[in-house]
């Protein structure tokens, strides 16, 4: 069967030659679960992954899958950021560019006080701003969301990331997923195969927790993401949400599955194809060579641009 109907290409996947060298060159062993996700950086063509990587598309994608009740309420799509309304939208709501990670704000009454949004444009811009609704200038927040809006995303000097090229820039406005205490804690699911390998926590307090899918805790974090090794309550959600993520996984050798874990059940934010954008590695050591060496058993895998098995 050609590569091109196997959504592989080989040649021509990388904007820069040295770079794309050097990717290859540092990932040639697939020995860890960082060269392996390079790997499928450089090589995995397949247009699911522009699905998961398009903030819209992917409700169309969940829905197909679980139905709705695992999506955020959404308030509308806008092309521009001088379409979102400033008056016919909940008090309480997140404004997301849907073409990239990032370029993200949260309007609620839990923000604090004193936060105001960046002047857009700085070098030091942050993609990830909330803010407590009594602080929000309109002017201010469209200008902020029309700065990221605009910004390709996925490319550029020693950085590639391909499912984001050519997807179409919009904003996306969804109900910001809470209750009195602050966001909601999202449960990333780190899926290989169309199985869940083990579970990040992340809390609005800051903390970071690691278990594995019985609720095992694990050391195993990215380089530099220091988890909390405290006991935890099992999630009550725990079932729901392995079930919702090996289904979405099961299409691709590998994805994250990124949900928010409320009161009222596991609730979509977002699938991502390549966490830290392939920059940082699992530790402890073993266990990133151990994951690499069950994806390489996958029946799909990508070695020197061939995609191989059935």
């Amino acid at each position: 069967m050609p590569l091109a109907n196997l959504g592989v290409r080989p040649r021509g996947v990388f904007p820069y030659p040295l770079h794309r060298a050097v990717w290859n060159g540092r990932t040639r062993h697939r020995s860890t679960f960082q060269q392996m996700l390079r790997r499928k950086m450089l090589y995995d063509r397949q247009e699911l992954l522009k699905v998961f990587a398009d903030k819209v598309e992917v409700r169309s994608y969940v829905r197909d899958h679980l139905g709705d009740g695992f999506l955020v309420p959404r308030f509308g799509v806008f092309n521009h950021a001088d379409e979102v309304p400033s008056n016919d939208l909940p008090r309480d709501v997140v404004l997301k560019c849907t073409h990239r990670s990032g370029g993200v704000l949260a309007i609620d009454a839990l923000g604090q006080e004193a936060t105001s949004l960046p002047r857009s444009g700085a070098r030091t811009t942050p993609s990830v701003v909330r803010v407590h609704r009594s602080q929000l200038v309109v002017a201010d927040a469209r200008r902020f969301l029309e700065f990221h809006r605009r910004r390709s995303y996925g490319w550029g000097w020693g950085r590639y990331e391909w499912c984001y090229r050519g997807l179409q820039k919009r904003i996306l406005a969804e109900a910001f997923v809470g209750d009195g205490d602050g966001p909601a804690p999202t449960r990333q699911l780190f899926c290989l195969g169309g199985r869940v390998l083990f579970i990040r926590s992340t809390f609005a307090d800051g903390r970071r927790t690691s278990h594995l899918p019985d609720w095992t805790p694990t050391p195993l974090t990215f380089v530099g993401k220091l988890v909390t090794m405290v006991w935890e309550p099992r999630s009550i959600h725990l079932d729901a949400m392995l079930r919702a993520a090996e289904t979405l996984s099961a299409d691709t050798d590998f994805v994250r599955v990124d949900l928010s874990d409320t009161a009222d059940g596991p609730l979509l934010s977002e699938l991502t194809n390549y966490p830290h954008g392939g920059r940082l590695d699992l530790e402890p050591l073993d266990e990133s060579q151990r994951i690499a060496s069950a994806w390489r058993e996958l029946p799909l895998r990508y070695a020197d641009g061939v995609r191989r098995g059935s």
